[in-house]
């Protein structure tokens, strides 16, 4: 079966700096959004994907650093997506390694015929 992720929004709820974070997602290993979020932001990404996948697939949220030998990035967890949440309905994604993020997402069924 072929599936495909949906995400609907990201919600700061404690950043990781003292000032602005600047999160990215990767799905799968490729970024496919970026931002700057302080504590209370929410970002709608109803626009991006849907991302489509096979079986399971891997959300990861990461803080830039620059990624410099003395600072690198934060990693902020990960999250395995698989096909069996299909279809759901909307639930949530918490990151809470270091700073806490909250995406709702949807993971939805494909047919092709």
């Amino acid at each position: 079966m072929t599936a495909a992720l949906k995400i609907n929004s990201v919600t700061c709820i404690d950043q990781n700096e003292i000032s602005q974070d600047e999160p990215y997602l990767d799905f799968n290993g490729q970024r496919i959004w970026s931002g700057n979020m302080s504590q209370g932001d929410t970002v709608n990404l109803s626009s991006l994907g849907p991302f489509i996948f096979e079986g399971s697939a891997s959300l990861s949220l990461f803080e830039d650093d620059g990624d410099h030998w003395y600072d690198r990035n934060d990693y902020l967890g990960s999250h395995t997506i698989s096909e069996a949440q299909a279809p759901g309905g909307v639930f949530s994604l918490d990151f809470s390694l270091d700073g806490h993020y909250k995406f709702d997402v949807d993971v939805m069924s494909l047919t092709f015929g």
